[in-house]
């Protein structure tokens, strides 16, 4: 069977788009093939250029839309088509919602109508971390978000899903540094002490003097708690203030974070989260075993109807976190282990088994989980694939989805969140 005509990146091509896929590009069917395009919503008419092969797929850029969608709107970002963090800011929220239905709906094997998918009423102004980075040349400093599927800089004045306090900690941020700073680096911004900003500054590149001075001034500043700044190979950043990001748990009282370690970025749609997963789990007077449990977001709100938690969590600061989360809620319930959660799956039979795996998912502890045989166990996910993946493996070990809910955690973007309760089947 003779392949698909060759395509260059100087050839146009018209295409129609016939739905969005789970990295938020559209679909879209061409004389050559089916291509991904980014900024293309389902039943439009465009025009492709930029068309080449990438990882035996055919990927294009969009060079017209011919018939637009009455679900595309005008974005309220002026780098909405250019940056990479908002690629679905073209379309309506409703439209956004269904999509995200879909891809939960493919995940867990259930019609799209069966899934509940909790919403905020904030979809901009709602981030409070953020990833950005800078590229500093002999002329300039660029420093905002990287390009999809790039490691190009795009320049960013304000962001506007930024919640108030970050976006002017980042206009602070470009006064300070934007003449200063040498080579590449990242940037993690985030909320921290008091709501105030917190800012974590990282480069294989040495940073000048200034740059030092210029993080200590940024953080006896009112807006920012601390800032951290680790450049040129240094085992360990330099401190100025307190850099941790702090959030605040459903009990109301403040939940230590680490710096520049994970975080939920929509602080609305967590809580919503959390409580999901408790009335899920139902730890009321059980044992629970709790993998990949971060600095505690669903750990303090487990123990305190659980008879017992042992959490597990693999990075050593998050550890102390929990533990001090732990501590300041005068909890007695928790034992806290630091490894990977592969070492520690291990034991005799637990009441409810929780996880919050990181995007490529728990493949390696599905066995171990079902061999303590919970009678529930709450998976909280962030990739549709490997969700659907480990949902196939649990049903092979005997354990069933038997309730799913979808959590838009992150408005203007294909990003969804998931919460299953897998439930041990009957015997007889």
């Amino acid at each position: 069977m003779a392949g698909p005509p060759n395509v260059s990146r100087e050839r146009v091509l018209e295409g129609v788009a016939r739905e969005l896929a789970r990295g938020g590009d559209a679909v879209v069917d061409t004389t050559a093939g089916v291509a991904f395009v980014p900024q293309v919503l389902p039943t439009e008419r465009v025009i492709l250029r930029n068309v080449r092969r990438e990882g035996g797929a055919l990927r294009a850029e969009l060079a017209r839309v011919v018939e637009a969608s009455v679900e595309r709107v005008e974005p309220p970002c002026p780098y909405a088509m250019t940056c990479g963090g908002c690629p679905w800011m073209i379309a309506t929220l409703p439209l956004q919602h269904e999509w995200k239905r879909n891809f939960v709906a493919k995940a867990v094997g259930v019609p799209p109508e069966a899934i509940e998918l909790l919403t905020s009423d904030q979809p901009l102004h709602y981030r409070r971390r953020a990833r950005l980075a800078w590229k500093a040349s002999r002329a300039r400093v660029d420093l905002g978000y990287r390009k999809a599927r790039t490691r190009d800089v795009i320049d960013v004045q304000a962001c506007t899903v930024l919640v108030p306090v970050l976006d002017q900690a980042l206009a602070a941020i470009r006064n300070a540094f934007h003449l200063c700073l040498r080579g590449e680096g990242e940037i993690a911004l985030a909320l921290g002490q008091g709501g105030k900003a917190v800012l974590l500054l990282t480069s294989d590149t040495p940073q000048p003097p200034e740059a030092y001075e210029h993080a200590r001034t940024l953080a006896a500043s009112d807006l920012f708690a601390g800032v951290a700044l680790t450049a040129g190979g240094a085992t360990s950043p330099a401190l100025f203030g307190d850099p941790r990001e702090v959030g605040t748990g459903i009990d109301g009282k403040a939940l230590l974070g680490t710096i520049g370690g994970f975080s939920q970025a929509h602080g609305a749609i967590n809580d919503a989260l959390v409580r999901k997963v408790i009335e899920l789990a139902a730890p009321k007077d059980l044992s629970v075993l709790e993998l990949y449990a971060g600095h505690g977001n669903l750990t303090v709100a487990l123990a305190a109807d659980a008879k017992h938690v042992h959490a597990v969590e693999q990075d050593e600061a998050a550890v102390r976190a929990c533990e001090e989360n732990i501590r300041s809620r005068g909890l007695h319930n928790v034992r806290v282990a630091h490894g990977d959660a592969a070492d520690h799956v291990r034991g005799p039979h637990v009441d409810v088994i929780v996880l919050d795996p990181p995007r490529a998912g728990a493949k390696d502890v599905l066995q171990a989980i079902a061999a303590r045989k919970p009678s529930r166990i709450v998976y909280v996910s962030c990739d549709t694939a490997t969700l659907a993946r480990d949902i196939k493996e649990l049903a092979s070990l005997g354990y069933i989805p038997d309730a799913f809910t979808a959590f838009d955690m992150f408005p203007q973007t294909s990003h969804v969140e998931t919460v299953v309760r897998l439930a041990a089947q009957r015997v007889g």
